[in-house]
């Protein structure tokens, strides 16, 4: 009987205990955000979701898109894939709005599967769950890193590579300077020896700044406690509305992830917090939770 109980208890050490503390490690014990303003810029599309993530964490989304996204009504770049589909190998739609543009001119030309078959098609973060879901289309591969860059490398591990063909379905920027993500981005595909193309299925614009009259006056004035940016002509548009960049810099500053950290950081904004988790809005927001309470900490001492 005596056995029988120290092995009873020799199982709870062992085995009950740890378990216990891996709950406590995993558990999420930062405070919330505590009513704290945060300015959500991204695209429509993006944006409610992002708000989303704030709300559930008690902060309050100030939600004014810098930029709009619509989809090209110029469509003889999708047309010129979705009629010679066997000239391409590879097909990265690297945005919520790419997978629409051209899903949406396949549906509008009745596009059968048997001529999409060929096609590879690649996406990023949780877009291939929305390609997935929305259009019944799963990526050929997963990349290490939920970016450009991460698709580059895991197509440079195959063999043939350098005979393949590959098209981004980007967008054409109009009123702004476009953002270096996508030309460094077929620039590293032309470098593992791949020919490419780009389609422009979307178009990326700055919104009119009259329809944020209130919240602008209280960016100006500092009394937002952080704006966070999710792409480069989100900032360079809030730039614009705004009339400096000193406005921006009188907030605390967050970016999705490190390509628009740094060019950011060439348009002179002082970025406070940078994403590291940038396929995820509830990891960016997680990521502004530990800010603040850094923050927080150092205000206290």
């Amino acid at each position: 009987m005596k056995l029988l109980v120290r092995l009873t208890l020799l199982f709870i050490i062992i085995y009950m205990i740890p378990l216990r503390a891996c709950s406590f490690e995993e558990k999420d014990t930062l405070p919330d955000l505590k009513k704290k303003r945060i300015v959500v810029t991204a695209p429509v599309n993006y944006a409610h979701r992002f708000a989303g993530f704030i709300k559930k964490e008690k902060g309050i989304p100030v939600v004014m898109p810098a930029i709009e996204t619509v989809v090209n009504p110029d469509t003889e770049d999708i047309d010129q894939i979705l009629d010679y589909p066997a000239k391409y190998d590879w097909v990265v739609l690297p945005s919520r709005k790419a997978i629409d543009s051209f899903f949406k001119r396949v549906e509008q030309r009745n596009t059968g599967n048997a001529e999409l078959d060929s096609l590879q098609f690649l996406a990023i973060g949780k877009d291939m769950d929305y390609l997935a879901h929305t259009y019944n289309r799963n990526v050929a591969f997963v990349p290490d890193e939920p970016s450009p860059k991460g698709i580059t490398a895991s197509l440079s591990k195959i063999e043939d590579i350098d005979t393949q063909s590959i098209v981004v379905v980007a967008p054409r920027v109009v009123g702004l300077t476009e953002p270096d993500a996508i030309p460094e981005f077929l620039a590293g595909l032309e470098a593992i020896g791949m020919k490419t193309e780009k389609a422009e299925g979307y178009i990326t614009r700055a919104i009119d700044s009259s329809e944020y009259n209130k919240e602008l006056a209280l960016i100006r004035q500092g009394k937002i406690d952080l704006i966070a940016f999710t792409s480069t002509a989100e900032i360079e548009s809030m730039i614009n509305m705004l009339g400096g960049v000193e406005y921006i810099n009188k907030n605390n500053v967050a970016c999705f992830g490190p390509y628009t950290a740094a060019n950011a950081r060439k348009l002179g904004v002082e970025v406070e917090y940078t994403g590291q988790n940038f396929h995820s809005f509830k990891d960016f927001v997680a990521g502004i939770k530990k800010f603040f309470h850094k923050q927080d900490h150092i205000e206290q001492r």
